[in-house]
């Protein structure tokens, strides 16, 4: 499921001011608007690379493993945006890649020896989804990296026997059902199966194995929830069970433009970016009010260093400000609005 390396030349692009990349009336032409939510979206991203690029090294110095997913989801957002032409350091981002599949990584260091490939990958379905999900798009024609086939054999054999994926690490510990949390691990493993493959997903052995999981599914009170089911029907071609769900999702976006975590959450950078994320791979663009109030949501709660104030995923974390939150959101931040420049009437430059 390859998707074109479309890069963007920025040399003559000249920022708008903050109150036309922001605007706070309607747009009255299509195109005019088209065009103003690309600029906002290139602004996002350019301000927030540096988050991704001072985050991912300062983990890496000071840590010896993938926790918290950190370099898994800076692999992804780095890769989107050098596809989308954003002048990112390509040395950085080859760093990035390669720590994240290095496979002992995944292990914590005090239980790394006498540990296999094997045991490390299957013990942690999420990140071996992410880094599939995230990882470079290849030419036509081209292979994908060894590790690629190795990581994809693992999460397929990873999956148990009631269909789901277990979820890893911390993740159990997040401020929604425990199941609701396995629901979603499930989910990011299936589309991460699909994106690398080239058959029909509904036809994989792994999603026909899921399928009695899946239908017992009771809705989810997330936005991830929500909008990985959303991308997760539209693989498996469920054309009018995808509409309802993009409905029921832009239905949880709050009067600000945002969504929050929890759909009955105010509104937050990473629900926003979570919720943007598959609503423009539906095919919403840039100039739906709804896409539009989005990006401006995210361009207004920006920070002068570039990323985001989130309050943690976890229980004991629910009502404060957490590092890890707020990382992800400039990383989801990018990783969606790197869609918004990319897909978009099949435009390849900013006027």
């Amino acid at each position: 499921m390859c998707r074109l390396n479309v890069m963007l030349s920025f040399t003559a692009f000249m920022l708008v001011t903050a109150t036309n990349i922001f605007p706070s009336s309607p747009i009255a032409n299509a195109e005019d608007g088209f065009k103003l939510q690309q600029s906002a979206s290139v602004e996002i991203i350019k301000r927030a690379l540096p988050v991704i690029t001072e985050g991912a090294e300062t983990w890496m110095a000071d840590n010896d493993c993938l926790s918290c997913h950190r370099i898994s989801f800076a692999a992804w957002s780095f890769n989107r945006a050098l596809e989308a032409g954003f002048a990112a350091d390509r040395d950085d981002a080859e760093k990035i890649r390669a720590w994240a599949t290095s496979w002992k990584k995944i292990v914590n260091p005090t239980r790394r020896e006498g540990t296999t490939q094997a045991e490390a990958l299957l013990g942690d379905p999420d990140t071996v989804a992410q880094l599939l999900i995230g990882r470079p798009v290849i030419a036509e024609g081209s292979a994908d990296p060894e590790w690629v086939a190795t990581y994809r054999a693992s999460l397929g054999s990873s999956q148990q026997e009631d269909g789901s994926w277990k979820s890893g690490g911390q993740l159990p510990l997040q401020k929604r059902p425990k199941k609701e949390t396995q629901d979603v691990t499930t989910h990011w493993s299936l589309i991460a199966l699909a994106a690398t493959s080239p058959g029909k997903p509904a036809e994989d052995p792994a999603f026909v194995n899921a399928k009695p999981w899946l239908a017992a599914e009771s809705t989810g009170t997330s936005t991830e929830w929500w909008a990985t089911k959303l991308i997760l029907e539209r693989l498996t071609g469920e054309e009018a069970t995808a509409l309802d769900l993009r409905q029921t999702l832009l239905s949880f976006q709050n009067r600000d433009g945002g969504w929050g975590w929890l759909t009955a959450d105010d509104s937050d950078a990473l629900g926003t970016a979570i919720a943007l994320y598959p609503l423009v791979q539906d095919g919403l663009v840039s100039e739906t009010p709804a896409i539009q109030d989005a990006i401006n949501y995210l361009g207004s709660t920006q920070n002068d260093e570039g990323g985001w104030s989130v309050n943690g995923t976890k229980k004991n974390s629910r009502d404060e400000v957490t590092e890890t939150a707020s990382y992800w959101a400039a990383c989801w931040a990018i990783i969606a609005l790197s869609e918004t420049v990319n897909k978009n009437h099949g435009v390849t430059a900013l006027d």
